[in-house]
């Protein structure tokens, strides 16, 4: 049983109950009756778990499974938006460099399949805005800047609602380098760089 006077900082206790948790679920068990609360995750990803175990036939056991698959191919499939990009832009021996190095990553293979961090929500951001400029680029008529913002303001959203204020900092200015790189291929002035990052910048915040 849990009970926090057990235990001598408030570091052991979360320790202890993470080592707890999957048994807990696994084995149907009543959740602690006091716990501390981790406020900087908003829960989302617990939201989506939840409603997916409520409808779902198979057991606990393989529900675990199921949830880290869906962050798996999440994460896999955002990578493979970036590679694609690569490919596009660089061509094949850079994509391929750039996908053994995702590969090897012991980062990415650890924490791809994560329930807690939802790691493919840190890279929705930047991907976004990534294939937004390359699209403009290739087209300027195909998509506006109130697009470009209003979706970016969307992938920020869900990296929030999934994985809340980790890491904000790293996936927000993630964003600002395909706009430095696409204002440097445009060759586009500074003021146009600048009145596009504080409008980015806004929307993201």
């Amino acid at each position: 049983d849990y009970n926090k006077e057990e235990f001598a900082t408030e570091t052991d206790a979360v320790d202890r109950y993470r080592i707890l948790q999957h048994t807990i679920y696994l084995n149907n068990d009543s959740t602690p009756q006091e716990f501390w609360s981790y406020r900087s995750q908003t829960g989302g990803h617990a939201i989506l778990y939840s409603l997916i175990q409520k409808v779902s036939p198979l057991k606990h056991s393989q529900n675990l499974q199921l949830f880290r698959i869906i962050n798996s191919a999440l994460t896999a499939f955002l990578f493979v938006l970036f590679i694609g990009w690569c490919y596009r832009n660089f061509g094949f021996k850079s994509s391929l460099v750039a996908f053994l190095l995702l590969l090897l990553s012991p980062w990415v293979n650890n924490f791809s399949h994560n329930l807690w961090w939802s790691f493919w929500s840190f890279y929705l951001p930047f991907v976004t805005m990534l294939l937004l400029l390359e699209k403009r680029h290739n087209n300027p008529h195909s998509v506006s800047e109130k697009k470009i913002l209003g979706l970016l303001f969307i992938a920020v959203f869900v990296k929030c609602v999934f994985s809340g204020f980790e890491f904000i900092t790293s996936t927000l200015l993630a964003i600002i380098c395909p706009v430095v790189y696409y204002y440097l291929l445009e060759k586009r002035n500074f003021k146009q760089f600048f009145i596009f990052s504080v409008k980015a910048g806004i929307c993201s915040v």
